[in-house]
């Protein structure tokens, strides 16, 4: 009876024991784990902390088969908190719900086609770029905040319940559609290089960097108060709206190789910058930029357009008069009321919605000329779109005014070279012929 009751209670040992062990059916994964050491960056019990630079980050790193049988236990695997296993030939991550104490997984550069992460619900930072992924859960992950996926088969990704979500980085998948309206605390979304056709930011009130091109979008509403950089570029895009009513320190805005795009609306601290990010993309020409922003992106618009010409022999204005370049008009639907410039050629374009527009020039000296007609008011839809309504500009007297600055481009210190840049400006209503002198006394 003794050996009876003894071979029963081995027999329930190895039974319980057998259940602790967790299965690891891929054999890459199972050895990366088993090989993993303080002498290594594998994993780490240490729970992760934030450091300057606003990353998650271990500082120290232990052996996750603690009793060195060639087995992980589930005990060994809970605690774990960091664990990296990238570039390791991994197809299967199956085994990792057992390490549900997780904060950091880093499983890059494998070959895994799908995974399953719901049992990891203290997850922070999940890294599974370069991957082969078709299908991703990770449903219920709601500290997840730092997560990049980039350079997977995904087609499509559900976002849902992320609701501490800063960084998410999914572009070069497959993607038609992106769901983003649940996370309204993400700082930095890069989902370029997909086939998404509409891209839906009203809801990231904090986004402060937006990466979307090489996609098929056809227009970008991004009036959110905290961007400060936008790329775009390589989409279909014909508007772009970037009004968000903040002064705005713009890093860098870039909306090359969108042959259709026609407007950007910004505020008019902006104009300048955005001006300059369009020239730049080579569509001086052919894109207006303004703050009047009066339809609404992918609506129904009305455009109004026009070209100004200096009538310098005062006689009306032909084809032999050249055009005047970058002059100002102010616009307004007696609500609304806004500012665009011609473009170096004397053109100017800009889309509106139905309702009644007046568009006026504006002079810096107005006393210098009289303008025919001083404004145009059209009414959509009722007037024929485009509507276009020339300005013929005549000087009035004789004005010469010539403006020089000079402005240092940095601080001036005795005995050193400096720079200065000399900017000089016609704000007269004739053509001057001068010469500009700038020269240096060392005898002061």
């Amino acid at each position: 009876m003794k050996k009876l009751y003894f071979s029963l209670l081995t027999f329930l040992f190895l039974v319980v024991a057998h259940a602790q062990i967790v299965n690891i059916p891929d054999a890459n994964f199972k050895a990366k784990l088993l090989s993993a050491s303080p002498d290594n960056q594998i994993a780490s019990t240490q729970t992760p902390y934030t450091n300057s630079s606003d990353y998650l980050v271990v500082d120290s790193y232990n052996t996750i088969d603690s009793n060195n049988d060639g087995e992980i236990q589930e005990s060994e695997a809970i605690a774990v908190k960091f664990l990296r296993v990238s570039s390791s030939g991994i197809l299967s991550l199956e085994g990792i719900e057992k390490f549900s104490n997780l904060h950091i997984l880093e499983c890059a550069a494998n070959g895994l086609s799908n995974l399953n992460l719901t049992n990891l619900t203290n997850l922070q930072l999940l890294d599974c770029p370069h991957n082969q992924l078709q299908s991703l859960n990770i449903n219920g992950l709601i500290n997840l905040r730092d997560f990049w996926c980039y350079d997977n088969n995904l087609i499509n990704i559900d976002l849902n319940g992320l609701p501490n979500l800063k960084i998410l980085y999914v572009s070069g998948n497959n993607l038609t559609s992106l769901n983003v309206s649940g996370l309204t605390n993400l700082r930095q979304l890069n989902c370029s290089a997909n086939d998404l056709t509409s891209l839906d930011l009203s809801y990231l009130t904090n986004l402060l960097n937006l990466a979307c091109n090489n996609n098929q979008l056809t227009s970008i509403n991004a009036n959110l108060t905290s961007l400060r950089s936008l790329d775009c570029e390589h989409n279909l895009l014909n508007s772009i709206f970037i009004k968000n009513g903040k002064v705005t320190s713009w890093v860098y805005l870039k909306v090359a190789f969108n042959p259709n795009l026609e407007y950007i609306c910004a505020d008019t601290n902006d104009l300048q910058f955005v001006q300059s990010s369009v020239n730049t993309a080579g569509y001086n020409l052919t894109c207006q930029v303004n703050d009047y922003c009066d339809f609404t992106p992918g609506g129904t618009s009305y455009k109004i357009q026009g070209t100004s010409k200096i009538d310098s022999n005062e006689d009306g204005c032909g084809a032999a008069d050249s055009n005047y370049f970058n002059l100002k008009f102010n616009i307004t639907n007696g609500i609304n009321t806004g500012s665009l410039i011609s473009n170096v050629s004397g053109n100017y374009s800009i889309p509106v919605q139905s309702g009644t527009h007046t568009i006026t020039p504006q002079f810096e000296n107005p006393a210098y000329f009289t303008v025919s007609p001083t404004s145009a008011t059209v009414t959509f839809p009722a007037a024929t779109s485009p509507f276009t309504q020339n300005f013929c500009i005549t000087p009035n007297g004789v004005h010469h005014d010539l403006e020089v600055v000079v402005i240092p481009l940095e601080p001036a210190r005795p005995g050193f070279d400096t720079f200065y840049k000399i900017k000089y400006k016609n704000k007269g209503n004739y053509n001057e012929t001068a010469t500009v002198n700038f020269n240096y006394n060392e005898a002061i």
